[in-house]
């Protein structure tokens, strides 16, 4: 978004500006595991990573400093990833006993000083990690015994410590500066601060935080999804002849069936936190005939 003077009708307009660059890998690997008269077991494993770098933004150079400079409002650094979070490093919470600052709260979040100036401003933030995934990787797995193929398919992305990060608060929940937390019914299991939880993961409900210095939470994605599994049964052709068809099978198959992932909200993939209006990853089952003439 490009910033326009105000005596416009428009402030801002969208441009395609800068130069990225773009580095990676993928790889597809297919195997024959097991080869018998009967039994048959063939994989086939992928493997994709991607890593960005703006190289070149707006070509100015207001401080004189010699170097291009960087777009802050927009998180976007030259020599950085476009995917790259800049905010305030959380560091714990603001515990009883402790001399809280002006502007936070009782259980809230307790941002770094990473200017050791003693005071909370924009200038302690940094690139505290990024929104893109490390790696993703995929495992096709067909095996076939007889007449019965069993065919599963594994998708997983992984981030590590400091990618594939996303937001993960409760704000949806008025637990930020407003009484309507109360209103509210906390899903199972949430644990928020309270004296008796001091090291919980959310902050208390209903604190009063600058909403120039909330800290926010931020977490990894990381997945790994049995995405989708079937199991078929291909009849006899004999008896598939005296019917007058080519090919009849029976077949079971399902979809999102199994996540492993430490993300609390509806779904790591979307990054869809713990909001009152989220969806969880759908499951699907499907019983069927598949003909053929």
């Amino acid at each position: 978004e490009v910033d326009l003077p105000g005596i416009g009708r428009f402030t801002k307009f969208p441009d395609n500006l800068g130069k990225l660059h773009n580095k990676g890998i993928e790889i597809s690997l297919t195997t024959n595991n097991l080869r018998r008269k009967d039994l048959i077991w063939t994989s086939t494993f992928n493997f994709y990573r991607n890593r960005n770098t703006l190289k070149e933004l707006l070509g100015f150079d207001l401080d004189g400093d010699g170097k291009e400079d960087d777009l802050i409002s927009e998180s976007l650094f030259i020599g950085e990833s476009i995917d790259a979070i800049y905010d305030y490093t959380v560091d714990g919470k603001w515990q009883v006993g402790d001399e809280i600052p002006r502007g936070f709260d009782l259980g809230a979040h307790k941002v770094v000083d990473q200017t050791g100036d003693e005071i909370i401003t924009p200038d302690d933030k940094s690139i505290i990690g990024y929104r893109s995934p490390s790696y993703s990787f995929g495992i096709q797995n067909s095996l076939k015994y007889k007449a019965f193929t069993l065919r599963f398919f594994i998708n997983s992305i992984q981030g590590g410590k400091n990618y594939y990060l996303a937001p993960e608060n409760l704000y949806d929940f008025s637990i930020l500066n407003g009484p309507g937390h109360f209103n509210n019914s906390f899903p199972v299991e949430v644990e928020y601060w309270t004296p008796e939880n001091p090291q919980a993961k959310y902050q208390r409900p209903g604190i009063r935080v600058s909403s120039l210095l909330a800290g926010t939470l931020y977490s990894p994605r990381n997945f790994i999804r049995l995405q989708d599994i079937s199991l078929s049964y291909d009849l006899e052709s004999a008896v598939v002849s005296r019917l007058g068809l080519g090919r009849l099978s029976l077949y079971l198959s399902g979809k999102n069936i199994l996540t492993f992932t430490k993300w609390d909200g509806w779904d790591p993939e979307t990054g869809e936190g713990i909001t009152r209006n989220g969806r969880p990853v759908v499951k699907s089952y499907t019983l069927g005939i598949n003909v053929e003439f």
